[in-house]
Order: C-alpha cells, then sequence, then structure tokens
C-alpha cells in the first residue's frame, strides 16, 4: 500500500506541474458536479489488473495512468490560490490544485490496502458519484484521525498535507508535510511540499526556513522540477536575479519547450533578466568593488585502481561546500558513473540555496562522490576525491580523482 500510495503520490505531483496554468485561465463557468469516482475507479482498477496479468506493459501502464489523471484534473475546478513563483505570482505559485489532492485522499480512504484494487473486491457502491464540500471536509477529518493512530506513513501524511493546502489550512499542510519528512527525510517532493505550504503559512514568503528545506530537496535530487521552481522564487524574492535565472533557466531545459508551464517560466525569466540588466544604484556601485564571477570549472576523473567497484549507472556527485562551515553544500552537479571522465561546471545554476552559494565564499573544498545508493549524503562503500582549497572566482581546469573508498 504504501509503495502504490508514494508512487501515485508522485505522478500526482508531476501532473499538476503541467496542469496548473490551464486550470487557472480556465473560465468558472463549468457545472459544480464532482468527477465521477466510481469510473476513475474502476478505470484504475482495470488498468492494474491489465498489469498484474502481463496485458499492459510497465512503461504503458505508466503512461495510461498519467493519462488518466490528466484528463480527472480538467474535469475538477480550482479556486485556490497558488504558491509564488515568481516575481509577479503567476509562476510556480505552489502548484496547489484542489481537485486533484483531494480525490487522492478519496481514493486514499477507499483503496486502503492492495487489495482494494482487485476490481473483484470492489462494489458499484463503494464509492460517492460526487463529493461535495461537507464530504471533502468529512474524508479529510478521518483520514488525520487515521493517521493519529498510525503515523507510520508517509504517504498518507501528503496526501493530508495536499489536502490542507487546498482547503487554505497553509499552516496545518505544514505540520502534516513535516510529519511526512520526518519518516522520509531524502524524499525531494515532500521537501519541496513541505518548503511551499510553509512559506504560504509565514505569509507567501519563502525566506528563511523554507529556502533551507529548499536546499535539503535540492541536495537529494537537483533536477526536481518544483525544487528548482521554488528556488528561482526564493532567489527572485530576496532581489538574486542571477539565482533566480539559474534555477529557472535549468527547469526550462527539462520540461516540454512547447508547453503552457515553459511559457509560463519563459515570462518569469524575462522579467528577472530585465531586472538582473537594470543599473546599479549609484551608492552601491560606488562602495562595492569590482565581483569576480563565481565560478568552477574542472574535470572528474576515476582512479583505475577503483574501477572494478563501479556500476556505470551508479551516481556521481560534484559538489563545493564551505572549508570552515556547514557540511551541506554551496552548489552541486550530478553525473552518471558511464560519464566519467566528465567536465563539471559548479556556478550559481548549481547553488543549493539563494542564502548559501559560492558568491559567499573566497576559498572552498570541491569534491566528486560516487554514490552506490543514489543519495547524496557521503555512505561507507560509497567512493570520492577531494581537492581543498580551490579559489572561487574563475577557477578553471582543476582536476578531482576519485581515488579513496569510504569506510
Amino acid at each position: 500500500m504504501i509503495t502504490f500510495s508514494i508512487a501515485a503520490a508522485v505522478l500526482i505531483a508531476v501532473a499538476m506541474l503541467f496542469v496548473v496554468p490551464p486550470l487557472l485561465r480556465r473560465r468558472s463557468g463549468r457545472s459544480d458536479a464532482g468527477p465521477d469516482l466510481a469510473i476513475y475507479r474502476d478505470q484504475m482498477a482495470d488498468l492494474e489488473r491489465d498489469l498484474q496479468s502481463g496485458a499492459l506493459a510497465a512503461d504503458r501502464y505508466e503512461q495510461a495512468r498519467t493519462e488518466l489523471e490528466r484528463r480527472l484534473a480538467e474535469e475538477l475546478e480550482s479556486d485556490s490560490t497558488p504558491v509564488a513563483a515568481a516575481g509577479d505570482g503567476k509562476v510556480i505559485t505552489g502548484i496547489v490544485i484542489a481537485g486533484l489532492p483531494l480525490l487522492a485522499v478519496a481514493l486514499y480512504l477507499v483503496i486502503g490496502s492492495p487489495r482494494a484494487l482487485d476490481p473483484v473486491q470492489t462494489t458499484p457502491d463503494a464509492a460517492a458519484h460526487s463529493v461535495t464540500a461537507e464530504q471533502i471536509e468529512q474524508m479529510v477529518a478521518k483520514l488525520a484521525q487515521r493517521l493519529e493512530t498510525s503515523p507510520d506513513d508517509p504517504a498518507g501524511w501528503s496526501m493530508l498535507g495536499r489536502s490542507y493546502s487546498a482547503l487554505g489550512r497553509f499552516k496545518e499542510a505544514a505540520e502534516a508535510f513535516g510529519r511526512a519528512v520526518q519518516l522520509m527525510p531524502a524524499e525531494a517532493q515532500l521537501l519541496a511540499d513541505y518548503a511551499d505550504a510553509l512559506g504560504m503559512a509565514q505569509g507567501r514568503s519563502l525566506k528563511g526556513e523554507p529556502s533551507r528545506i529548499i536546499a535539503r530537496a535540492l541536495a537529494a535530487d537537483p533536477d526536481h522540477l518544483k525544487s528548482l521552481a521554488l528556488a528561482g522564487t526564493a532567489a527572485f524574492e530576496i532581489a538574486d536575479y542571477a539565482a533566480a535565472i539559474g534555477h529557472w533557466e535549468r527547469l526550462a531545459q527539462k520540461i516540454p519547450p512547447d508547453s503552457e508551464f515553459a511559457q509560463s517560466i519563459g515570462g518569469s525569466l524575462a522579467q528577472a533578466r530585465q531586472l538582473a540588466g537594470g543599473a546599479v544604484p549609484a551608492a552601491k556601485a560606488q562602495s562595492s568593488p569590482a565581483v569576480v564571477e563565481p565560478v568552477i570549472r574542472g574535470t572528474v576523473r576515476l582512479s583505475p585502481q577503483l574501477a572494478a567497484k563501479v556500476s556505470p549507472d551508479d551516481t556521481v556527485f560534484v559538489f563545493a561546500r564551505a572549508i570552515n562551515g556547514p557540511r551541506a553544500p554551496l552548489a552541486v552537479r550530478r553525473f552518471r558513473a558511464a560519464q566519467l571522465p566528465v567536465a563539471f561546471v559548479l556556478d550559481k545554476s548549481a547553488a543549493m540555496s539563494p542564502e548559501m552559494s559560492l558568491a559567499q565564499h573566497t576559498e572552498v573544498t570541491v569534491g566528486a562522490r560516487i554514490s552506490k545508493s543514489g543519495s547524496p549524503g557521503s555512505k561507507s562503500g560509497d567512493l570520492e576525491g577531494i581537492r581543498q582549497p580551490v579559489k572561487v572566482g574563475g577557477s578553471t581546469g582543476i582536476e578531482i580523482v576519485i581515488d579513496t573508498l569510504v569506510p
């Protein structure tokens, strides 16, 4: 049940990234009738049955499931305010949709165990054909009550957090996501949702703790879409337009260029570039010395003596961190071991947080780690190479040799 629920939550999160903009522009002239949950559940059960019987390949199953989520999202009307994602509040504004998360709660309560996915186990009247506001409140309350008695369920806490967010109860949403993060501290999606809700709860601002949580999300997955979007928003909020541009450019490279989401990101990028290109105030220009661009370039290679201990699909993290300071990286890039030797660039676009960047340091430690688990944290059996000190600002041609086995 936990595996299924987590997979469903991830699919819903990805789907929301692509359906939020058109939903926000949709006129309010649709019927108030809720989606047909019985039909949706039956279709989901049919897909699961076909997968288990071998009639449907795993990749086709995922495609069909995502398409079903998309169609369902189009039937739902969202009147919740999305979280801030750019200076004008039009981009990645929290990615809060009422219908989709609440439907996930309904399904969670209906199919609370893997057996419920079997269509033989379900009956035509097992779910209502429409969901009223009162029923939604009851379902959310029921889920909250269940989690208090069975708290070791990160997917359940995540669904509760999404539901509270959809209802505008952001403080409670942040608390729910916080419980989920306690159970899964390195899950990028949970961390991004936690930062999102916490930012909404503190007046639509990502300063402080939300930014630190976003940094943790990017440390867990530097390419996570929502985390990149929120990191750009956090940087924009403190007028660090170069960092915002770096995060959003990286995000734009990972989404379909002709999608609504890409067009929205493009608008935010244009705004950030315009602001970044403005004249520096005279007082600041007179008192500030010339700034060297905080960039570190180099190459990572693997010692031949350790080649036998590495698989092509192992994850390679290249990072920079303060010599005397927190262990959290200031910047990170991720590669596959099959790419070694590989050239890397650490700059603002690789920053983990606008509040912790290379620009704040003159010298840093630069290292590379081959993670057998795919986690950025150092673990026994990983392989790494470290070089320090490395000057920040135009450092080029440095070489890092991965030659040490982590005990």
